[in-house]
């Protein structure tokens, strides 16, 4: 590096593009300045071939050009030569604030380089200073500090002047409707009005945050707040993600798991909107959203969702997709029971076409049984009894013909 080498370290960052490993290297010198005042800085370290880097050149008081570089580390050539980097002397915008006040923010910008905006807070000496700079640019500087009144120095261009603002802290009783008045404050001066919710365990926040007034002979009215309450109540709201035919046989279930056992709060069925709430819950309670299904689990195959939500904000939305899945039936259990219930019902069909001609028949069926079991069996020994069984036999209906003589 060929630096205008005044004072302080000069150092050689090298980055590994591949790893994004960092080196920081000593640049030392090679020798005296020449005639221009210009030094050879150099630096060296050891890398493994085929290795990419970043070299960017840094130091307290030098501006570089370009401001890096990148190179590769090859087998063939030891050692890699890095081109080289100029370095000039930066210009340096530097002041303080009086009296001494620490923590001042200051920020420089310039007119010459919109994206440009540099800051730093001040030392307990009220002290700072940015740089370096580049001194073809022009420089502005501003500074800041809560419950501070800051202004430009007209002694010196860089410098400011602080005065401490005073500050009231007074608590005030609202009227029936929220009204307030604050006295005794001094004339032509600015003041800050804050609502503290700090001060207040039921508000959580106002807008705005502040008011900044200027008191003068006459009262200021219409210093307004919004005042957003912290909430009491929590309200769970989610959506079902379920096809149109299963919303009729689905409720939605909340379950208070801070009870004992755990309690049901709130059943509903659910509805074509497929969205839900359940309102005005407790605070700081575990709440478990879950569906319910008449669905037969012989005919379905699904799986019951819950999810658990603790009570803490105004409200929580949860989405549940619920996707139920019909069983399928073999091809031969179902052809079997189709030729079975068709059976069934043609001889039901039978059955009540012909009742007043078969239950005679049935009948005497029965009867032949019962008797033949119980061993009275009648003798048939005179053309008389067989002719009246065939006869029996024709007024049923069953057969028509003739007799013959045993």
């Amino acid at each position: 590096m060929k630096l205008k080498y005044t004072t302080g370290k000069v150092q050689a960052i090298l980055t590994n593009i591949d790893t994004h490993d960092k080196i920081t290297l000593e640049a030392v010198p090679s020798g005296p300045a020449d005639e221009e005042g210009i030094t050879l800085f150099t630096y060296q370290t050891w890398s493994s071939p085929n290795q990419h880097y970043l070299v960017k050149p840094a130091s307290e008081n030098l501006l570089f050009t370009p401001i890096s570089q990148t190179t590769v580390v090859s087998d063939l050539y030891c050692p890699t030569i890095i081109p080289s980097f100029t370095g000039q002397p930066g210009t340096f915008v530097s002041g303080k604030v009086t009296p001494a006040v620490r923590g001042v923010l200051i920020t420089l910008t310039s007119p010459d380089s919109p994206d440009l905006k540099l800051t730093q807070i001040t030392d307990e000496d009220g002290a700072y200073s940015i740089g370096p700079l580049h001194n073809t640019l022009s420089y502005q500087v501003s500074a800041e500090k809560q419950d501070y009144d800051i202004k430009k120095s007209e002694e010196r261009e860089h410098d400011f002047v602080a005065t401490k603002l005073s500050k009231l802290t007074v608590s005030i009783k609202q009227g029936p409707e929220g009204e307030y008045r604050i006295r005794g404050l001094p004339p032509n001066c600015p003041i800050t009005i804050t609502v503290r919710s700090d001060k207040s365990p039921d508000v959580r926040r106002a807008s705005p945050s502040s008011r900044i007034i200027q008191v003068g002979e006459t009262d200021s009215e219409n210093v307004n707040f919004i005042i957003f309450h912290k909430p009491t109540t929590f309200d769970i709201t989610g959506y079902i993600d379920i096809a149109d035919e299963y919303i009729p046989t689905t409720k939605i279930i909340l379950i208070d798991e801070s009870k004992e056992h755990g309690r049901k709060v709130h059943t509903s069925p659910l509805d074509q909107s497929r969205l839900f709430i359940f309102p005005e819950m407790d605070l700081s309670h575990v709440f478990t959203v879950k569906l319910e299904s008449s669905l037969s689990p012989s005919m379905y195959n699904f799986k019951i969702p819950d999810v658990k939500l603790k009570s803490e904000g105004p409200y929580q939305h949860t989405d549940i997709a619920f996707k139920p899945i019909r069983k399928s039936v073999p091809q031969e259990q179902v052809t079997r029971a189709s030729f079975t219930a068709v059976a069934v019902i043609v001889l039901s069909m039978v059955l009540a076409a012909n009742h007043a001609t078969l239950v005679p028949v049935f009948a005497q069926v029965y009867h032949s049984v019962m008797n033949r079991s119980s061993g009275d069996i009648p003798e048939q020994s005179t053309e008389n009894n067989g002719m009246e069984y065939i006869d029996d036999v024709h007024k049923s209906g069953i057969r028509r013909g003739k007799s013959r003589k045993r």
